[in-house]
């Protein structure tokens, strides 16, 4: 790697700033106290030649150590003769040594802070390096770090298309991988891209998976868009649905629907906060409906109602236990339900913000199905979650009878940081009114309909693999935690020879 050059300014802009002001300090002291104005400017080099090493080493990520040495010894050499021009050659022993022991001091903390994750065989500064890199010029170069640890894994995705003849009008696709981690990498942006194959409206809901099933690279999500075809074309086709029914277990809340032989789940626990629903308690969601009597079933997670830092919703949990008690409730009052013939609409509006504030590419989507003279909105937005009371706020103003509102978990969004929640910046009234639009929109295209829901396996895609999210997460936050110590250690270090140098000058 190579440092850019904004940042080959930037590291001479602080490090020239920080000289003047330690050797304008050093002056005024000489003034008042018996010291050397010169033991400031000592100090400075000695600082600057650390700091200047794990900047080089980070930034830049050179393959060796000694290739970040040899570039942060630049500044200090350049000093070393300024002192040798200026007369004052007897203190340049002292300030070589003090720049030695403060590179060797950093080389030290780059060392151990780089340790952790040799573990999974990658480097933690190369992993920073690869993160610049891809925030400033979409460089993709971290999937090749993900690659190596990541783990060939079979997840199913399901498709409910809709059908007018022989033309399909559009689809619900909910895969069982997540759109992350972060920005363009990996499943980042995985809704839109999915979206985008296809030549007829296509809604990507947030299935049941965690962090573990981020793809390590977009080369991957091909792998999902086949297995959207191959559904498509293997669709068998009812032309009956039932009303939808709602249900509450806890704090869990479902919306349910019959398609033909299969049903459709969605869940959400808010007005309490909730996270990614584990692959595991998904599927055992979906099988304790199907034991009534379905050939398919496949749950939603909303993903609506959400606070930074909240956990996931992993077995063991009691929303799960109360899922379980809504999928066999839900697929025993549907199993006797009415059947009506159907109609359906797919509307859209563009979206309403960037990315960072909280807006994935692809917009707001919404699809409407009538049965029975009762009309139900899925309404998607692509996004990172949602502000508490939002989704409750959107429910109230949709001119339908039953809805719910879902974000797609695109974590397209979080690139700049932080957990940006739809909603969390700028007026929550033109999201609602996107969403009425967009609600709007596909009732004024609703058209008679067949539907066709079916689940495809996607076998050997690469992601995280089980318990790499956790375990990644857990060795950046005591990395962080140490590395905060062990750099007040080094500072107060520095501090211990700039006083030997007060002693000996």
């Amino acid at each position: 790697g190579s440092i850019k050059l904004e940042r080959s300014f930037l590291l001479f802009f602080i490090s020239s700033s920080f000289l003047v002001s330690m050797t304008s300090l050093g002056h005024l002291l000489s003034k008042l106290l018996p010291i050397s104005e010169w033991n400031f400017y000592v100090l400075a080099i000695g600082i600057i030649s650390g700091f200047s090493l794990m900047a080089i080493f980070t930034t830049a990520f050179p393959e060796r150590l000694l290739h970040s040495a040899l570039l942060s010894a630049i500044y200090p050499s350049i000093s070393a003769l300024s002192l040798h021009f200026l007369g004052l050659s007897e203190i340049l022993p002292l300030s070589l040594a003090i720049t030695a022991v403060s590179i060797t001091l950093s080389a030290l903390l780059i060392k151990y802070l780089d340790s952790p994750l040799r573990t999974f065989g990658i480097s933690g500064f190369e992993f920073v390096y690869h993160f610049l890199e891809h925030g400033e010029s979409g460089s993709n170069g971290m999937e090749e770090i993900l690659k190596r640890i990541g783990e060939d894994v079979t997840v199913p995705v399901t498709v409910l298309s809709f059908w007018n003849s022989d033309e399909i009008i559009g689809a619900l696709v909910i895969p069982s991988v997540h759109p992350g981690p972060f920005g363009e990498i990996g499943g980042g942006n995985l809704p839109k891209i999915i979206s985008s194959s296809f030549p007829f409206p296509v809604l990507v809901a947030h299935g049941t998976c965690n962090h573990d099933f981020n793809p390590v690279s977009r080369d991957e999500i091909g792998k999902i868009i086949s297995a959207v075809d191959r559904a498509i074309k293997n669709s068998e086709r009812f032309s009956l649905a039932s009303q939808p029914v709602r249900i509450q277990e806890g704090s869990v809340k479902m919306l349910a629907q019959r398609f033909g032989d299969s049903v459709l789940m969605t869940v959400t626990t808010s007005p309490e906060t909730m996270e990614d629903i584990e692959l595991g308690a998904g599927i055992a969601v979906c099988y304790a409906a199907k034991s009534k009597g379905y050939r398919e079933a496949s749950l939603i997670d909303a993903h609506n109602c959400g606070e930074p830092y909240s956990k996931d919703i992993m077995p063991g949990d009691r929303r799960v236990l109360q899922m379980l008690a809504s999928a066999e409730r839900a697929g025993e009052m549907l199993k006797n339900a009415e059947m009506h013939r159907l109609k359906v609409g797919f509307g859209f509006h563009p979206k309403i913000g960037e990315r960072n504030e909280g807006f994935g590419d692809d917009g707001i989507k919404a699809m409407v199905v009538e049965t029975g003279g009762i009309r139900t909105a899925y309404v998607v937005i692509d996004g990172n979650n949602m502000v508490r009371g939002l989704r409750e706020r959107i429910l109230e103003s949709l001119p339908v009878e039953c809805a719910e509102i879902m974000t797609t978990d695109n974590h397209v969004v979080n690139l700049k940081g932080g957990e940006i929640f739809v909603g969390s910046k700028g007026e929550a009234s033109r999201i609602i009114d996107a969403c009425v639009k967009a609600v709007e929109d596909a009732m004024s295209n609703m058209r008679d309909a067949e539907v066709s829901m079916k689940t495809e396996f996607v076998e050997n895609i690469r992601v995280f693999g089980p318990g790499k999210s956790s375990i990644l997460s857990a060795i950046g936050s005591a990395t962080l935690s140490a590395g905060k110590g062990l750099a007040i250690y080094a500072l107060i270090s520095a501090i211990s020879l700039s006083l030997l140098a007060f002693l000996l000058l």
